[in-house]
């Protein structure tokens, strides 16, 4: 059982296991501490997506060769490896049982954000920084809400264009590897955040049209 034909069961379980986690998590982060909430969110998504690599290399180790290079990208140095993959989406799924808890109906949790931000600084940093500058921007003339949607546009964005770019000009840095994967990623990242902005969840205010916002 520790060979690649089983990877695609492992990252199955480890998929579905991350949006329990998160559906488990939201039932018990204290109410109106959103600092401390945020920190655990980010942590458990980050911490799971780190075990999710590691349990993928323990279990099919692969060659020198393809830790550099993914053999699904014919050797292309912008794609991902299978550990890499998995970490990601891993990671991914705890964020959709953070804002759609199975406890709830599948219906809107936490907003995740804290959690995206985490995932995204520790694996695709560049972007990061793009959207938190688009977020900034926003606000001066949008709502706090579409801000957010503003900046996930950014996030998404900047990523396709830093997968264009040589890899000599978009290090790895502290991240992945930019490319069509992490593009893909994050789009499906920056989708289930921008679902659940559209969603207010029990309790919450309505948003507030900002003064000389259109």
């Amino acid at each position: 059982m520790r060979t690649t034909g089983w990877i695609t069961l492992y990252a199955g379980l480890l998929i579905g296991s991350g949006y329990v986690i998160g559906s488990m998590l939201h039932r018990r982060l204290p109410g109106g501490q959103l600092l401390k909430s945020g920190v655990i969110e980010a942590a458990a998504a980050v911490l799971w997506a780190y075990l999710a690599f590691r349990l993928i290399d323990w279990i099919a180790p692969g060659t020198s060769q393809f830790r550099e290079f993914s053999a699904v990208g014919i050797l292309s140095p912008r794609a991902l490896t299978i550990w890499e993959a998995v970490a990601l989406w891993s990671g991914l799924a705890v964020i959709v049982g953070l804002i759609a808890p199975f406890d709830r109906g599948f219906r809107t949790g936490g907003n995740g954000l804290a959690a995206g931000a985490g995932l995204v600084l520790v694996f695709s940093p560049f972007p990061l920084f793009a959207a938190a500058f688009a977020w900034a921007g926003a606000q001066w003339l949008v709502r706090p809400r579409t801000a957010v949607l503003v900046s996930l546009f950014a996030l998404v964005t900047s990523e396709w264009l830093l997968s264009m770019l040589s890899t000599s000009v978009t290090p790895r840095a502290w991240g992945f590897v930019h490319g069509p994967e992490t593009t893909l990623w994050l789009a499906g990242l920056a989708g289930a955040l921008a679902a659940r902005q559209s969603h207010a969840a029990p309790g919450e205010p309505p948003q507030q049209q900002r003064p000389g916002a259109q």
